[in-house]
C-alpha cells in the first residue's frame, strides 16, 4: 500500500539524494507516494528499498535517492515520529489516533479490526460505521430525540414508520407554531396547511363516505363522468351555461317551481304521445298566427 512523503530538497533533473517526510501511510505495496519539486510540490511514486522494513508512519523522516521523480527509492529512515497512541478497551476493541493528509482523527475499531467510530476535530464531524446485518436501538422507558440545527437525511432501500398511537410530521415557524402538518392516528389521517398540492399522472381516491366543506370550489376538466345510484343537491342559486344539453329520462322527469320562465330565441318544439296542459285560473296564448289541427 502506498506511503506519501514530502521532498524537502530535490533536483529531479540531476538526481536527488536527501531527506523526505511521510505524509500518509498505506502499508502493503512496497511503494510510497512522494513529492519532488523545488517550486511546485508534485506527487511521484517511490519504491521502498529498505530490506525487511515497512512500518512507515506519518511524519517519519526518510532518506530518498533516485535519478528523477519517476525513479525514487527510500533507502533509510532518519527520524521516526511518535506512533499513534492506542488504547485497548477490551474484547479486542481499541481506540487510536489516525493521521491522513495532515488530518488527525480519533478512531475506534472492533475486535476484527473493523472501523466503528471516527471523529475529526478539524471538521467537527462524527461518523458511525455499522457493517452488521441488523442494528436495533431500544429505549424501554423514555423518549428518543434527534435534534440538529442543520438538515437530517434518511436514505435506504425502504423506510418504515410504525407508531402505536400516532405518527406526526410538521413544519414549524420560528415561534414554534406549526404551519403545516400531517398526523397519522389509529383511525384517522389528518392534514393541515395553508395550501395542499398534489401532482400526479393518475389518481385513485376511494372513500366509503366523503364530506367537503369550503368557501369556494373551482374545477377545470376536459371530460367528467359520474355514475350514481341517487343524487341530491340543495343550491340557493344555480347558474349553468352550455352549448348543448342532452338529457334522457327513461321514466319520469318532474320539475316543481314557484314560477317558471322559458326563453327561446328561435324555435321551441315539443312532441308527445299525449299532451295535457291545465291551468288553475287563466291560460293565455299570444301570437301573430295560431295554427290548430
Amino acid at each position: 500500500m502506498p506511503n506519501v512523503v514530502n521532498i524537502v530538497d530535490q533536483k529531479p533533473e540531476t538526481g536527488y539524494f536527501g531527506p523526505a517526510r511521510v505524509l500518509e501511510v498505506e502499508a502493503g505495496s512496497g511503494k510510497v507516494l512522494v513529492t519532488a519539486s523545488d517550486d511546485i510540490i508534485r506527487a511521484s511514486w517511490a519504491v521502498n528499498a529498505i530490506p525487511g522494513y515497512s512500518e512507515f508512519c506519518v511524519d517519519d523522516e526518510v532518506l530518498v535517492t533516485g535519478g528523477g521523480v519517476d525513479r525514487l527509492y527510500i533507502i533509510g529512515v532518519l527520524n521516526i515520529s511518535p506512533k499513534p497512541s492506542r488504547v485497548d478497551v477490551g474484547g479486542g476493541v481499541y481506540a487510536s489516533i489516525s493521521s491522513k493528509a495532515n488530518k488527525k482523527s480519533l478512531q475506534v475499531f472492533s475486535g476484527n479490526d473493523e472501523l466503528l467510530f471516527e471523529f475529526e476535530p478539524d471538521t467537527d464531524r462524527i461518523r458511525l460505521y455499522m457493517d452488521t446485518p441488523n442494528l436495533e436501538v431500544k429505549n424501554r422507558t423514555g423518549d428518543l430525540c434527534f435534534n440538529t440545527a442543520g438538515r437530517m437525511r434518511m436514505k435506504a432501500r425502504s423506510i418504515e414508520l410504525d407508531g402505536h398511537h400516532r405518527i406526526q410530521m410538521g413544519v414549524a415557524q420560528s415561534t414554534g407554531t406549526k404551519r403545516s402538518q400531517i398526523s397519522l392516528e389509529r383511525s384517522r389521517v389528518k392534514m393541515e396547511g395553508e395550501e395542499a398540492c398534489i401532482h400526479a399522472g393518475r389518481g385513485d381516491f376511494r372513500f366509503a363516505e366523503m364530506c367537503y366543506s369550503g368557501k369556494r370550489f373551482i374545477g377545470n376538466v376536459v371530460h367528467a363522468s359520474f355514475v350514481m345510484r341517487r343524487m341530491e343537491s340543495t343550491v340557493r342559486t344555480m347558474v349553468s351555461r352550455a352549448r348543448n344539453i342532452y338529457q334522457k329520462v327513461d321514466e319520469l322527469a318532474q320539475l316543481k317551481a314557484g314560477r317558471m320562465k322559458t326563453l327561446v330565441q328561435r324555435s321551441y318544439h315539443m312532441k308527445a304521445e299525449n299532451t295535457i296542459m291545465k291551468a288553475e285560473k287563466d291560460y293565455k296564448v299570444n301570437a301573430d298566427q295560431i295554427h290548430l289541427g
